[in-house]
């Protein structure tokens, strides 16, 4: 079973000249750029052996028309095919319409169709408005937090 893949822990690296473990903290850039390397392509096959093996489930699903299936200790669920989508703006305005004609009222339309404001913050109009003067620099500063984002490395071919 691919669950049982052994994988060394804490995390080693496999010397692919001696097939001996190297202890991160001791591997050197070249070793652990070509494992990364290594992962990010066992990772996309594993994508791709998923996916066919999805597919698959999907077809017998669709087959039968049943997007949940019990198999041994497993449930597994796909949405049905197919789905609905609406002109929003354009429903809500005819909905609008019906209320206005005492169809039914405003909460029942909110109900149905929500409407929603987002802001987003562009980093190039900030650093742009942060040249204006210190005191707008203050202003942008006082409603900005610092917060930890996750990282990673990205790894590519040197031709």
């Amino acid at each position: 079973m691919l669950s049982q893949l052994a994988l060394p822990d804490p995390v080693a690296l496999l010397d692919p000249d001696t097939g001996e473990l190297v202890d991160l903290a001791d591997a050197p850039y070249a070793l652990i750029a070509q494992t990364l390397d290594d992962v990010d392509d066992l990772r996309r096959r594993l994508t791709s052996y998923r996916a066919a093996l999805a597919d698959e489930v999907m077809s017998r699903m669709d087959d039968a028309a049943s997007w949940t299936v019990h198999a041994g200790v497993f449930v597994m669920t796909s949405n049905s095919p197919t789905t609905v989508e609406y002109d929003a703006p354009a429903l809500w305005s005819a909905l609008q319409t019906l209320a206005e004609q005492g169809r039914f009222g405003q909460a029942a339309i909110d109900r149905a169709v929500s409407q929603r404001v987002e802001f987003k913050v562009r980093a190039n109009g900030i650093t742009a408005l942060r040249k204006l003067g210190p005191d707008v620099a203050q202003l942008i500063d006082a409603h900005g937090t610092t917060v930890d984002r996750q990282r990673s490395v990205r790894i590519a071919r040197d031709l």
